[in-house]
Formats: C-alpha cells, sequence, structure tokens
C-alpha cells in the first residue's frame, strides 16, 4: 500500500544536504589514496551520522511534546461536547423513528402500539433494523432485499449502497447461495408435481 506523505520545507532542505553530502563523499572517495583525504571523509562521515542522530532525537521530542499536548487537552475538556452528540444524535435519528416507514415494503418499521413492540422478537420478521446509511428495515425485509439479485442496492431515501454487518457484501457469496436456493427451490416443485401434491 502507497502511503501519502506530505513534503514540507524542512524536508526539501534535508534533502538538498543529503545530495550535498553524498556528493562530496564521491569527491572525496575518488582521492581515497591520500592520507589526509581518508581522514576527512571519516570525520564527514562521523559528522554526518552525528547530525542524523540528532534530528532523529529531535523528532522523537517533537513526537512525544505532541502526544503530551493532547493529553493534557483531553484531561482539560468535559463531556458536555460529548454528551452534545450523544443528544443531538438520538434527537436527529430516534425521534422521528415512530413515524419512520420501512424502505422496503413502506409500512411503519415500528408496530403501531408499545405492547406489541415490548411482544416482538429479536430479529423476529418485524424487528426494526437501521442500516449503514441510518435508514430502517424491518429484518425480515431487509434479508431479502439484501439476499436477492441484484445484490448491490442503493436506499430509496438517500441513494446510498445499503449494508449491514449481518449480511455479507461479497455479490458471488450471494449469487451461490441464491443460485442454491432456486436449486433446491426447483427440485422440492419437481417432487411435488412428481407426487401430484398441490403448493
Amino acid at each position: 500500500e502507497i502511503k501519502k506523505v506530505k513534503v514540507t520545507a524542512q524536508h526539501l532542505l534535508s534533502c538538498k544536504d543529503d545530495v550535498k553530502y553524498l556528493q562530496k563523499r564521491s569527491d572525496l572517495k575518488e582521492l581515497a589514496d591520500d592520507k589526509k583525504m581518508r581522514r576527512t571523509l571519516v570525520r564527514m562521515n562521523k559528522k554526518e551520522h552525528q547530525k542524523h542522530l540528532e534530528e532523529e532525537r529531535k523528532a522523537a521530542g517533537d513526537e512525544q511534546a505532541a502526544l503530551e499536548a493532547m493529553r493534557n487537552q483531553f484531561k482539560s475538556s468535559t463531556s458536555t461536547p460529548t454528551v452534545y452528540h450523544v443528544i443531538k444524535f438520538l434527537h436527529e435519528h430516534m425521534g422521528r423513528l415512530p413515524t419512520t416507514d420501512c424502505q422496503a415494503c413502506d409500512k411503519p418499521v415500528l408496530p403501531r402500539s408499545a405492547a406489541a413492540l415490548a411482544k416482538a422478537k429479536h430479529r423476529g420478521s418485524k424487528w426494526p433494523e437501521p442500516v449503514v446509511c441510518g435508514h430502517w428495515f424491518h429484518w425480515k425485509c431487509l434479508d431479502k432485499f439484501l439476499t436477492s439479485p441484484p445484490f448491490v442496492k442503493q436506499c430509496r431515501h438517500c441513494q446510498r449502497t445499503v449494508q449491514h454487518a449481518h449480511w455479507t457484501t461479497d455479490v458471488a457469496k450471494l449469487e451461490k447461495r441464491w443460485a442454491a436456493a432456486q436449486a433446491k427451490k426447483r427440485e422440492l416443485g419437481e417432487i411435488m408435481d412428481f407426487m401430484g401434491m398441490d403448493d
């Protein structure tokens, strides 16, 4: 994976210094037979190594300072912003839920009475379930919506692709399961026809 790196003026200056160092080192290597030049080359290498060590220490110090600043910021902050966003989410997404329709069958996603909702089985046919885009389906409607072709469908409300963690997004797997279910359905139909049984 290729990662994008932001190049700063400091990076460019560092590259320029490195190029100068390499050029000078190359020139001195050509004169390596000269004892004085060899000593100069050794000193230059040591100096360059020391420079890189100092840059690494400085970078590590800057990173540590940034982390410390973030810790201090979190320590000094209050929980009010977090509570605000939670309340805002509940108001915007849950407050209108009683009047929300299932995106597949267009019927109210919640039962008309609280008693009926209390009796609803978890992930039963009429269990209300949100998808990634934030809109709602009945559990059974969502299962049919995501497991029947075409397998990539858009939400009618926001046009985003409908996805849910409980259902795979692998089209090849969905096609294979659909084909197996249809084959089984045909076989059962043929058996019932052979035995003279009605559907």
